[in-house]
């Protein structure tokens, strides 16, 4: 029972500094892409009114784009960590309860995405598209929320638009006929990124990459799947 709770416990520890890592990451892609946004808008702004300058105005967005979905893509790397963690700290507390079957994080996480292998019909297909619509529709208000525990995603999201939008802006401003294509792509890219982020923040907040939604996807894998997991990798019973 002791060794059981010493492999509980440093796997819980191991886990908290992955989830550290990941945060301090998330850090460094934001405040990675506000400074190359800045020194490259200051960059435009010293060549005044030349042709070239759009360029260097829409050029931040080459960075800020995937810096944003990076951000959030961490988030949910997060959460689903979060959710897998406090089960951990329930066997740790609870090391009797056999309902669930302790199979590690790598084993685990196998399963959790095993389960998204099987291909969606059409109609499957259709229905997600539907809710993906109605999740970021969902998701506008909540920006301005600010509700203590989601605080920290609505202003980064707020805060990547922003920056985004403001050199998109710039670009548009000083815009040449020759750059009219690349403003037109630029705009796309920016509109997807802030649908695709938008949907990703609802999720996060109260949807399937929540916290609470993760946990509940955990104790499904390691009640279900668990025992039949070690039974057919490990011949344990």
């Amino acid at each position: 029972m002791d060794d059981r709770l010493n492999v509980l416990s440093n796997e819980r520890n191991i886990l908290r500094s992955e989830i550290l890592s990941l945060k301090q990451c998330q850090v460094h892609y934001f405040w990675g892409s506000v400074t190359a946004a800045g020194a490259l808008l200051g960059l435009g702004s010293k060549l005044g009114s030349q042709d070239s300058s759009t360029l260097f105005y829409l050029a931040p967005l080459v960075i800020i784009l995937p810096c944003w979905l990076i951000f959030f893509d961490k988030a949910t790397t997060i959460t689903r960590i979060v959710g897998y963690s406090r089960l951990l700290e329930y066997l740790i507390i609870n090391p009797i309860d056999i309902d669930f079957a302790y199979i590690g994080w790598e084993n685990a996480l196998s399963l959790f995405r095993s389960r998204n292998l099987p291909k969606p019909g059409f109609g499957e297909l259709l229905k997600r598209f539907f809710k993906y619509l109605t999740d970021i529709l969902k998701a506008i208000p909540l920006l301005f929320s600010f509700k203590s525990a989601h605080r920290y995603w609505s202003l980064n999201w707020l805060t990547f638009f922003g920056v985004s939008t403001f050199c998109w802006s710039l670009g548009f401003f000083f815009a040449r006929p020759g750059n009219v294509s690349l403003l037109i792509l630029f705009g796309i890219l920016l509109f997807i990124s802030s649908l695709h982020n938008l949907y990703l923040l609802k999720n996060l907040i109260n949807g399937k990459f929540s916290y609470n939604s993760n946990e509940e996807t955990w104790k499904n894998i390691l009640k279900k799947e668990g025992h039949k997991y070690l039974s057919e990798h490990f011949q344990i019973n």
